[in-house]
């Protein structure tokens, strides 16, 4: 169900990118922010679903899902930071060549 979601998510910002592409970036970023809490609650709901039948549950898989809903929820409320976040990267990452 997760690929399905996500792929639902991509032809909407896909839609999105072209109807609106002055604010593309912010739409790529709601949809990693989105993406982002949809992984991790299926990687919480996975933790539980082994720890029911095995008695004990794989914790990497919980701290990752806890860790991309926070960082989801971060993007999602605050996309023109993220978004300037991702252009002072890509500058950094260049320098003042272009790429």
């Amino acid at each position: 169900w997760v690929e399905l979601i996500e792929g639902i998510l991509l032809i909407l910002l896909g839609f999105y990118s072209i109807s609106h592409p002055g604010s593309a970036l912010t739409g790529v970023v709601l949809l990693y922010g989105l993406v982002a809490i949809v992984t991790g609650i299926a990687d919480i709901v996975f933790y539980v679903k082994v720890e029911e039948h095995t008695g004990f549950g794989p914790t990497v898989s919980l701290v990752s899902g806890v860790l991309s809903v926070m960082a989801g929820g971060v993007l999602v409320v605050f996309p023109p930071a993220a978004a300037q976040c991702c252009l002072f990267i890509r500058r950094q990452a260049c320098g003042s060549s272009h790429c």
